[in-house]
């Protein structure tokens, strides 16, 4: 039977069949021999010729049927065959994504072990550089606490500080048994041109002291502290290489203007101290002292700047006499006021005494005595001219006090 043929039974459940997973068909060998049995019994009524030609048709039949038969069994298992290859093919591949799978993930789990192992030991350097960082520069600020370097300043010590960190950032433990050596010689290094130089300004700082001490005694404090100054500023300003000698002949140029001022102050205070026993003692007080300060200090200003003690000592002759002549007349105007007022004191005495005779002799009333010694008073003391005796004083306040009571003189 042909395929149509076939599936054309089957549809009409004339045999049974059963379909392989591929989708192929196969006819069950019993339904196809229940088939063949209804159609031999069809056929008993035919002729013999009849029945030796449908034998043979359906000889023909079971070969063409058995050929198909033999091939679609032989395509099924093929099909069977491909299936199951396939089949294992995809359960190869499916083993062989799940081994890349494992695989890949026992790599994974591998690499993140070893990454994390890696990290780890990261950082265990990590934490071992920074105890090795730690303690060394632990041990470089103590050096730098130390007395040897106690001198440097909050900057320099700051940037040698800065210094010794980046030199530590660059070191490892392998430096370990050298960092005392390194460290100590890095810092020495960076301290090096500081200590020279504080050594050179304390040498400059002891010159000078010692140039300072050298002016007189007569120098102030303002007067050494300025010269300190100066001497300083000079030296300062000296090269680096300047010998002690050279440096000591500096500081003596600078100061020599200021001691020259002192010692021209200095002469001048003693010529002038020396001037003012020369004025007379009577009478003479501490303005005319002052006075005679003041005008030494302009007599020696316009004196040449050459001039010594000398020259200045005549040059204040003049002025040492002039000042002296005004004393001595000061004092002569003050004795004859002196005088005066004395021999006025005798003549209101006289006046008192002669207007109680007067009283006595009834001539005056009590009650103009006070103003009779008022007008006495005042006219005594333009009369008198302090070189009068005590006897003519008398006999001037006897007329003045007649005249106003316009009595006469008595012999």
């Amino acid at each position: 039977m042909s395929d149509p043929t076939v599936r054309r039974l089957v549809q009409d459940a004339q045999l049974k069949a059963i379909y392989t997973p591929g989708g192929h068909m196969r006819v069950l060998t019993g339904s196809l021999d229940e088939f063949e049995a209804g159609d031999e019994q069809s056929d008993t009524t035919s002729s013999p010729l009849a029945k030796n030609r449908r034998a043979t048709v359906e000889d023909l039949s079971f070969e063409v049927q058995e050929l198909q038969v033999r091939r679609q069994v032989k395509q099924l298992r093929a099909a069977e065959e491909r299936e199951e290859i396939e089949r294992k093919e995809i359960r190869a591949a499916a083993e062989r994504r799940q081994r890349r799978a494992d695989d890949a993930a026992i790599a994974e789990t591998r690499r993140a072990e070893l990454e994390l192992r890696r990290e780890r030991d990261r950082e265990e350097r990590r934490r071992q550089l920074r105890e090795f960082q730690t303690k060394w520069l632990r041990y470089a600020g103590d050096l730098l606490e130390g007395s040897e370097y106690s001198w440097l300043s909050a900057s320099q010590r700051s940037e040698v500080t800065e210094r010794l960190e980046a030199d530590i950032a660059k070191r490892d433990a392998a430096d370990e048994a050298r960092m005392p050596r390194i460290l100590g010689q890095l810092i020495a290094s960076l301290a090096e041109p500081w200590q020279r130089s504080r050594d050179g300004k304390r040498q400059r700082d002891q010159l000078a002291d010692e140039i300072v001490r050298t002016l007189s005694y007569a120098a102030t404090e303002e007067d050494r502290a300025g010269a300190l100054v100066t001497v300083n500023e000079a030296l300062r300003s000296s090269g680096p290489d300047v010998t002690a000698l050279q440096l000591h002949a500096i500081a003596q140029k600078a100061i020599a203007p200021i001691r020259r001022q002192i010692e021209t102050r200095e002469m001048l205070e003693r010529v002038t101290e020396n001037a003012v026993p020369k004025l007379p003692f009577a009478g003479r007080t501490e303005e005319d002292e002052a006075v005679l300060r003041r005008k030494a200090r302009k007599v020696f200003q316009a004196l040449p700047r050459d001039a010594g003690e000398v020259e200045f000592v005549a040059a204040l002759r003049p002025t040492i006499q002039e000042i002296s002549a005004a004393i001595e007349r000061r004092e002569q105007h003050e004795q004859r006021r002196s005088v005066k007022r004395s021999l006025l004191s005798q003549g209101l005495t006289e006046a008192s005494t002669y207007l109680n005779v007067l009283v006595l002799r009834g001539e005056v009333e009590p009650g103009e005595v006070s103003d009779l010694q008022k007008s006495v008073a005042a006219t005594l003391a333009q009369e008198i001219t302090g070189s009068e005796t005590p006897y003519e004083v008398r006999e001037i306040v006897r007329e003045i006090i007649n005249d106003e009571l316009e009595l006469e003189e008595e012999d």
